[in-house]
């Protein structure tokens, strides 16, 4: 017969056995993965899944903000130049020509702050662009149906708003969540990106103007400029260069982070005292 400590063994590993398929069970019932959860408890786990969804979402659009910031900023403040009627300088990939010549002389063709938003809106709304870096990023929102979630995302629409030193982000997009007979709207959360692109503009600006009121914006100009402006000036690097001719000029504006969040930017336009009409 069998001696009484390998009886107690077995009962021993039976009743181990038994106590793991009792947590187990426990836990796919908890992911409603043996039995059906109640419409209750469905929302109840549906309502955990909330917030990551909405940092997800909020993580994409920032990244593609970033992006479509460094697109928009290397041409001269536009999604898409061309339908502006501008043309550019090849010059390491187009610089826009943002000065244009009239019959009543040069004109600044710098986008106004307005447009700039408009500009970076069209940007991630394109679904060529920012649209589909989002698509790529959420991924179908794959992470939360592999764990047994619907996802039903709608519409979305994107509105930026450039402030001062950062890019807010108004996040038109609803996503449904469901499990079983549960369903629970998540609004998107807004969207912010550090970037000092408003004065970027604002200082490209006052150099376009500058050069289409007939002062050509170089040497001792230059100087005199970053010199009255030296608060403004050391958050930034400027930079230019003469290309294909003297009549030619390409500005560089760039960024010095001043927060680890921070994200650099860089404005990059031409202007052509060349162009005839």
């Amino acid at each position: 017969m069998m001696d009484r400590k390998a009886q107690l063994s077995i009962f021993l590993v039976i009743a181990l056995v038994i106590v793991a398929a009792v947590i187990l069970v426990g836990f796919l019932f908890s992911q409603g993965k043996v039995l059906p959860l109640s419409q209750e408890q469905s929302t109840t786990i549906l309502g955990s899944q909330v917030s990551p969804v909405k940092d997800l979402i909020s993580s994409c659009v920032e990244d593609a903000t970033t992006s479509g910031l460094q697109f928009v900023g290397a041409r001269g403040g536009y999604a898409s130049y061309t339908e502006q009627g501008l043309n550019s300088i090849d010059f390491a990939g187009a610089k826009v020509v943002v000065l244009a010549r009239t019959e009543k002389g040069f004109v600044n063709r710098l986008p106004s702050k307005e447009e700039f938003e408009r500009q970076i809106s069209a940007y991630l709304n394109d679904e060529e662009l920012g649209g589909a870096q989002i698509e790529r990023c959420v991924d179908g929102f794959s992470l939360f149906e592999d764990d047994g979630y619907g996802v039903s995302p709608k519409k979305r629409t994107l509105n930026v708003n450039v402030g001062e030193e950062s890019i807010n982000v108004d996040v038109n997009w609803q996503v449904e969540l469901s499990k079983g007979r549960a369903r629970i709207p998540v609004e998107a959360s807004d969207a912010l990106v550090l970037a000092d692109a408003a004065r970027a503009l604002r200082i490209a600006t006052e150099i376009v103007n500058k050069e289409a009121g007939g002062v050509e914006f170089e040497g001792v100009e230059q100087d005199k400029y970053v010199t009255e402006r030296f608060l403004t000036m050391r958050d930034f690097r400027l930079e230019s260069q003469n290309y294909p001719t003297a009549d030619q000029k390409i500005f560089w504006i760039t960024s010095i982070p001043k927060d680890p969040q921070e994200k650099e930017f860089s404005f990059v336009f031409a202007v052509d005292r060349s162009v005839s009409l």
